[in-house]
């Protein structure tokens, strides 16, 4: 499933209207805004398809008065399609000039002070990036970790489905009592965020050392 967060309801009808050229099936497409009865009525369309770290994301984008276009399709060419489309209305930010093989998703974690910090770099996108992110954090919480800080220093960018998975990771910790936090925010996961309206979401250390102090002694 991939969820588009876009500014304003126009936005978001404009995006509808350049996905069923795709062509993306109608009842592949759901439309939420931030009134209530139509969050309402189309949440109770996805009972049953959705998680509860999708769900906390939907409520968490619509309490910022955005809109959300939420597209489930098994196919990956549409996938992917989809997904460009959601980013060229807002979502997403294109940095022209990457360097050669910054494309590729990476992950590495190190221990600090009991802290296990991620280092991500490359495209955290619709497919391997998004992927590489969720199992990481999927292992770190199976392995006990309560302490967890994302490095996105290296992130060259990002998309809607990558956004999602960064709230993914920080309900699943949530949800283990745990904390995860986001260090050395690059340019453009901040522009996204800003755009998003979900910086206030995460917890943004200033930088390592600050972070790592921040934790909870508890966690």
């Amino acid at each position: 499933m991939l969820i588009g967060v876009l500014v304003s309801a126009i936005a978001a009808e404009r995006a509808i209207a350049e996905l069923l050229r795709i062509p993306v099936p109608q009842e592949a497409i759901t439309f939420l805004n931030a009134d209530p009865g139509s969050a309402a009525e189309a949440q109770q369309r996805l009972s049953g398809c959705t998680s509860p770290a999708d769900a906390q994301f939907f409520r968490n984008a619509l309490s910022k008065g955005r809109s959300l276009v939420i597209v489930r399709t098994d196919s990956k060419p549409v996938a992917e399609a989809a997904c460009a489309v959601l980013d060229r209305l807002g979502i997403g930010t294109h940095r022209s000039g990457e360097p050669a093989g910054s494309s590729v998703a990476k992950a590495a974690v190190r221990q600090v002070n009991g802290v296990a910090i991620v280092d991500l770099g490359g495209r955290i996108t619709l497919g391997e990036g998004g992927v590489v992110l969720r199992d990481t954090v999927r292992e770190l919480v199976e392995q006990g970790h309560k302490k967890i800080m994302l490095n996105l220093g290296r992130v060259t960018h990002i998309d809607s489905s990558g956004i999602g998975e960064l709230v993914r990771a920080l309900t699943a910790v949530r949800s283990q009592g745990g904390e995860l936090k986001l260090v050395n925010v690059s340019l453009p996961v901040n522009e996204v965020l800003r755009i998003t309206r979900l910086a206030t979401l995460f917890d943004i250390a200033q930088d390592e050392a600050t972070g790592a102090v921040s934790f909870r002694t508890s966690a």
